[in-house]
């Protein structure tokens, strides 16, 4: 019952879309780089899911790009709210804030779309570090393998009853164990690979590039 191998790779080329699609973006940023909203990226998502009737598991791994930096004001294209003032950064922060709320709305239609149908789905949504945006020092944020800079939280949802382990659970992780728990809730078997990848786990519950922590919670 694992996953079948990954085949295919699309990119923005091959996404449905207009030029209303694009949240953000200038000749300016990013190389030319055009910031496609995360509610088109979710619809293209559910249209390849549709398309998709082959009666096995199939897993999507989807890169949103709505919510990258920078965040100048210029190169917004539906609005700003103002949720801060007085801060020094009040534009950047607002830019940053504004789309955040909209990334949230795209999040609730995609887990109602997915509410409506008969089929399981189980959907895990997590982000980079934190933005760019210099309200705190920067060396406090990366120092060491306590450092802040590179912790977020995550989301998992699913339209069934997943193990109590993680029903309504927060649990520490890393990005290199994100499989395990997903074959845990999807119910699945561990090859050996991951057999193996799970016994150091245990030991060594969070890992990164800048240190670990073991069992006891204890950093290195």
């Amino acid at each position: 019952n694992l996953l079948k191998p990954i085949n295919e790779i699309t990119s923005l080329d091959d996404f449905n879309f207009t030029d209303a699609d694009i949240i953000r973006g200038s000749a300016a940023l990013h190389q030319n780089t055009n910031l496609l909203s995360d509610k088109c990226a979710y619809e293209n998502l559910l249209q390849r899911i549709d398309s998709d009737s082959d009666n096995q598991a199939n897993f999507y791994f989807l890169i949103t790009i709505q919510n990258h930096g920078g965040y100048e004001a210029e190169y917004e294209r539906y609005g700003i709210s103002q949720y801060v003032s007085g801060s020094g950064m009040d534009e950047e922060l607002n830019v940053f804030l504004s789309n955040i709320r909209r990334s949230d709305e795209a999040l609730e239609y995609l887990v109602d779309e997915l509410s409506e149908r008969d089929e399981k789905y189980l959907v895990r949504i997590f982000g980079d570090p934190h933005p760019q945006i210099d309200f705190q020092p920067q060396e406090a944020a990366y120092n060491g393998p306590d450092g802040k800079m590179w912790q977020v939280p995550y989301i998992i949802w699913t339209n069934y009853d997943m193990p109590d382990e993680y029903e309504g659970s927060d649990i520490d992780t890393s990005i290199n164990y994100f499989a395990l728990e997903l074959m845990d809730i999807a119910g699945m078997n561990y090859s050996r690979y991951f057999e193996i990848v799970n016994d150091v786990r245990e030991e060594i519950p969070v890992i990164h590039s800048q240190g670990f922590y073991d069992k006891n919670k204890e950093i290195w």
